[in-house]
């Protein structure tokens, strides 16, 4: 329970300590895609699924956060449009994920200073492109 932040983290947890689960919020929160890591680590899939590939470095691992960054903000306005209900949300997203880089506090000011999900969705895109960034593999909470 707790403090799992990477693949490895659960299936040590799971396998070593023969506990039945592990709890994984913060990192599914930041990297959503280490469900898959783990999945793929015990041999229930591929690291190609549905034409996507596994992000396993950690530039993989940057690129793939902005891009659920920006699905995230898309699946925001959809549900909920364009407001400000939907802009904490996307913020909060953004504040929780960008911990895990070097320089995650220029990233989420992005995020604080978009007046709309219109305005912050591009402003992420420019971002991701601009900067070839890494995420951590581990932090501190």
């Amino acid at each position: 329970n707790g403090d799992i932040q990477t693949a490895d983290d659960a299936i040590h947890v799971v396998q070593d300590l023969n506990c039945s689960g592990a709890m994984i919020a913060r990192a599914a929160t930041a990297r959503p895609w280490i469900l898959w890591q783990i999945a793929e680590k015990l041999g229930l899939c591929s690291k190609t699924e549905n034409g996507r590939t596994l992000p396993e470095t950690p530039e993989e691992e940057a690129n793939e956060y902005y891009r659920a960054v920006v699905r995230h903000i898309e699946i925001l306005n959809h549900y909920f449009g364009d407001n400000e209900y939907s802009l904490q949300k996307a913020r909060f997203f953004i504040a929780t994920g960008s911990k895990w880089f070097l320089f995650g506090h220029s990233f989420w000011r992005i995020s604080m200073k978009a007046k709309s999900l219109k305005e912050m969705a591009p402003a992420i895109q420019e971002y991701a492109d601009k900067h070839q960034n890494k995420m951590y593999s581990r932090i501190d909470f």
